[in-house]
């Protein structure tokens, strides 16, 4: 069978699988459409632009979104570093939006073996809350971030993966220990060299706060390289 086709009908079993798990956990369910174009200007150097939006169950609310732009440069076959700025909006309880910034340093490590690739993301961030002068004015907040992932590739069209990624604040004393963990399981679809698509299910623990929450992601992104 054509590969498109196959395609084609894993998306509906994928869609229903997702929402099956999310049954009974509605107002805590997100979706979330991102958009990532890359732009390679060397070997080493590429452009990236990463675009993301978080709606809630409805789907007809926005919480939040953001903006990235970045760059990145592969050291070798296994190791890159990545750097970026977000301009991101956020929804408050006036149903209004503030304005957050942030700024990333990442290093990136990737281990191929028999089909698998196995992955490694340490990233560090700071996060900005409006201008000092703004209501929703807080001090800034930094974050380590530790992300593994796991891929096997089926043949050039089909990659699963499975992927963890948890966050430790760096400085929120009401915070001691890790506070958001991340489970992810998903499929990406290349259809060319140019374009790649991925859909995923991801549970997401806000944990070690006064008020904790678990969160059910359907997430798909777009990989476009320019």
């Amino acid at each position: 069978m054509n590969p498109q086709l196959k395609f084609i009908r894993i998306i509906p079993v994928f869609l229903i699988w997702a929402s099956t798990a999310s049954i009974g956990q509605q107002q805590d369910f997100v979706f979330q459409p991102g958009v990532l174009l890359e732009k390679k200007i060397s070997r080493s150097f590429a452009l990236r632009f990463y675009t993301q939006a978080f709606q809630n169950q409805d789907l007809g609310e926005t919480s939040s979104g953001f903006g990235e732009l970045g760059v990145q440069y592969r050291l070798n076959s296994r190791y890159s570093l990545q750097a970026g700025f977000r301009q991101g909006l956020h929804r408050n309880l006036r149903n209004t939006y503030d304005d957050r910034q942030l700024i990333s340093m990442a290093l990136n490590y990737a281990y191929p073996k028999n089909g698998f690739t196995y992955s490694f993301r340490g990233r560090f961030q700071r996060l900005f809350f409006g201008d000092f002068d703004q209501d929703n004015y807080r001090n800034p907040r930094s974050y380590l971030r530790y992300r593994f992932t796991v891929r096997k590739r089926i043949n050039y069209y089909y990659s699963p993966f499975v992927e963890y990624e948890t966050f430790q604040p760096l400085n929120l004393p009401s915070r001691q220990g890790l506070d958001q963990h991340r489970f992810t399981a998903g499929l990406s679809y290349t259809v060319n060299d140019g374009l790649r698509f991925e859909g995923y299910y991801q549970i997401m623990l806000l944990t070690n706060r006064s008020n904790p929450k678990t969160n059910y992601v359907i997430g798909f992104n777009a990989l476009i390289r320019l």
